[in-house]
């Protein structure tokens, strides 16, 4: 059974499957996972676009880290963030994890 919770903590501290984490558009990674998300963000993989999607493999309590790209942080609302939670990550990476989901 698939279970997804949301909860502030450090991520060293997600014992899970996968560590969602949102990123602005032209911003770091947070604390705690820049060295796992630096791959992707200074090879231009991924730039925290709203919507946008990158799945790595990462050093942390959680296996798996999905980067989201929450779009412009001026421009961020409650609206853009329920998009944003239930946007799928896609991409070749997954079939790497096993399955798919679906929606």
């Amino acid at each position: 059974m698939v279970r997804i919770g949301v909860r502030k903590a450090a991520p060293n501290e997600v014992s899970a499957g996968l560590l969602a984490v949102g990123i602005y558009k032209g911003e770091g990674a947070p604390e705690g996972v820049e060295t796992a998300a630096e791959p992707a963000l200074s090879g231009g993989d991924f730039s925290g676009k709203e919507g946008e999607t990158a799945l790595l493999y990462a050093d942390l309590a959680a296996p798996r880290l999905l980067l989201v790209g929450l779009g412009s942080r001026a421009c961020f609302t409650l609206e853009k963030l329920r998009r944003t939670a239930a946007t799928p990550p896609e991409g070749p990476a997954l079939s790497e994890c096993g399955r798919r989901r679906s929606f």
